[in-house]
């Protein structure tokens, strides 16, 4: 009787799965590579950056992760086609803040800091303000003096619009009180070419470009928590509140992913926080280690959100 019935049970399940009435059982996430969107081209800072932290982030999550690069528009054009790709953990996206928080209030985009979740980061981007190694400029002092002697005198570049650098800016002229021209560049290459030529008169950039020129440009102030460059003060110590001004790399899911493949990105990544080899890899390419983990960043985020807020209409004045 009992060997009728299993055998009848059997029978009704298999009828049933047949009619898509019983889902069959999911495998655990993840069961296959993962594909992570960079928005830059191949061999940019991003991408660097992410190759530096990748075996370690494929160690940790136990699969392979393979790149697709999207360029274009500065990032907006990968990071919309993010929002185009299935939610389900299988495709992530690698992206900057505070691009994000700017671009979500000044740009049309179809992602914001509510329908994306961060993941990991590993990279900080310390701005700094640079000028010519022969600049008169030879401290922060002199550069503000100056600027308020001579209003709409002094050009200082940055890298397009709404990125770091243009917060940078933003903050620095709203705290300060003075009137300087910014001028964009498409990339950090051509922005410190001209700074170097003599075209424009200092440059919000971020401290790896002292590596690439060494000798040839200096920072006149940092917006680190601690000196990072011997000899170049923070911002702080002047006086100048440039908290939220540091830029990072940050893997992204969607807010719209299954829990299970969040909740296991974001914990079996954030076993990387004392990963020295993972430090040591950051620090061979010249970037800045820094690691969040999704805590973190949810609260680093958060002020960087604030920080774009309270500097909206100066940044879109700013603006080209």
């Amino acid at each position: 009787m009992n060997t009728t019935f299993r055998k009848l049970g059997k029978v009704c399940a298999a009828v049933l799965l047949a009619l898509g009435m019983v889902a069959p059982a999911q495998a655990a996430y993840p069961e296959k590579p993962i594909t992570v969107i960079i928005p830059f081209g191949a061999g940019t800072g991003a991408d660097n950056n992410f190759r530096a932290a990748q075996p370690f982030y494929e160690e940790a999550l136990g699969v392979k992760i393979v790149t697709d690069y999207k360029a274009g528009a500065g990032g907006v054009v990968g990071a919309n086609y993010y929002m185009s790709t299935r939610p389900d953990g299988y495709t992530l996206l690698f992206y900057n803040f505070p691009h994000i928080s700017l671009q979500q209030v000044f740009q049309k985009t179809s992602y914001n800091t509510d329908n994306l979740v961060p993941i990991v980061s590993s990279v900080l981007f310390d701005e700094i303000i640079t000028v010519r190694e022969d600049s008169p400029f030879k401290t922060l002092e002199d550069l503000i003096k100056y600027a308020k002697e001579n209003p709409g005198k002094v050009t200082v570049g940055n890298t397009g619009s709404y990125s770091s650098n243009h917060l940078t800016f933003a903050s620095f002229v709203k705290e300060t009180g003075v009137d300087m021209v910014r001028i964009p560049f498409e990339n950090g290459t051509k922005l410190n070419v001209a700074l170097l030529d003599g075209q424009i008169d200092a440059a919000c950039s971020n401290a790896q470009w002292l590596t690439t020129h060494k000798g040839k440009i200096r920072a006149l102030a940092s917006a680190s928590k601690e000196r990072i460059i011997e000899g170049v003060p923070t911002f702080a110590e002047y006086g100048i509140n440039m908290d939220g001004c540091t830029m990072f790399n940050c893997l992204i899911g969607r807010a719209d992913m299954p829990k299970e493949a969040l909740d296991y990105l974001t914990s079996r990544l954030a076993t990387l926080r004392d990963n020295k080899d993972l430090a040591a890899s950051i620090a061979r390419i010249g970037s800045t280690y820094g690691f969040q983990d999704s805590n973190d960043l949810k609260e680093t985020i958060a002020k960087m959100d604030a920080k774009v807020e309270s500097l909206k209409d100066t940044i879109k004045a700013t603006a080209d």
